[in-house]
């Protein structure tokens, strides 16, 4: 399900599958009750590339602050002791500076940072939805898929506010489900906020998109293993797994690839699958965990 992703991650060389490597390892670690080690190896991860931010809020809603205390000793360890001990703490401290205010909290969608062309975030669509750029092009010729053009202050509103949703629906999911089953109120948990990590960066590539692996190995499981017949469920599984098949140029061509990917096939596709973790925590029997 994720292998187009996959594909393209290793094509272009980038570093997604090692951020995914060190998520799941602090996740291995902290289920054998390596909790401050854990923690550490996801703040490392977060240093890395801050994608894996989303799941220092799940530890948080889930009050393990032994894994929020290793995850602040990582952070500091790999952000500013180590690269300090190379560049210097004042330097380093400029360099986190620009990179805070030029990457993290950029406004401007557009930058050669990432040309909004290859940007797939739910931020991106809003601004091939509701402004005046171009949505993509191919041959060389423009095309644009604005349905009602809104002021770009409006839209970085409604970008901001798509970010704390994102953010929001973590804690939700802790909260709603704390008391379910490990299978639901744990693992359940984790695939939420792997499948919402694509959601919420602001700037996402295709290779983002390989940080659903886990999410689709554990609705599969539901599926295949546990024989869940929920229609809902196989229903928007199916529909998330499509969605993101659609905008794949090896099935359905350069054109409608281009077309599909530009009206955010990809970024709904992972929608629905956040929608399928939600339905099967509500409607899953208690389980044994994993």
């Amino acid at each position: 399900m994720t292998s187009p992703f996959i594909l393209h991650h290793l094509a272009y060389g980038q570093a997604n599958i090692l951020i995914l490597a060190v998520t799941v390892l602090a996740i291995s670690l902290i289920k054998k009750q390596r909790e401050a080690t854990g923690g550490l190896f996801l703040g490392l991860a977060i240093v890395l590339k801050v994608i894996a931010a989303p799941f220092f809020i799940w530890f948080v809603s889930k009050k393990s602050w032994r894994v929020i205390f290793g995850a602040v000793i990582g952070i500091t360890v790999g952000a500013i002791i180590i690269p300090g001990l190379f560049l210097g703490l004042e330097l380093n401290n400029s360099y986190l500076d620009f990179w805070i205010r030029n990457i993290v909290l950029a406004d401007d969608l557009g930058t050669a940072k990432v040309p909004l062309g290859v940007n797939l975030s739910l931020q991106a669509q809003l601004y091939r939805f509701f402004t005046a750029v171009p949505a993509f092009s191919y041959h060389k010729q423009s095309y644009s898929l604005t349905i009602y053009s809104l002021s770009p202050q409006i839209v970085l509103i409604l970008g901001r506010f798509l970010q704390i949703s994102v953010l929001s629906a973590i804690v939700f999911y802790a909260v709603k489900y704390r008391n379910k089953a490990e299978l639901v109120s744990k693992w359940g948990g984790i695939a939420l906020t792997f499948a919402l990590i694509p959601l919420f960066a602001s700037t996402t590539q295709r290779h983002y998109f390989v940080m659903l692996l886990p999410t689709y190995l554990y609705a599969v499981y539901v599926w295949h293993c546990l024989k869940f017949k929920d229609k809902w469920f196989r229903g928007l599984l199916a529909a998330s797994f499509i969605s993101t098949l659609a905008a794949n140029d090896g099935i359905v061509g350069g054109l409608l690839s281009d077309v599909f990917t530009a009206a955010g096939f990809n970024a709904w596709g992972t929608v629905l699958l956040v929608f399928c973790l939600f339905r099967i925590a509500s409607c899953l029997p208690d389980q044994k965990s994993i």
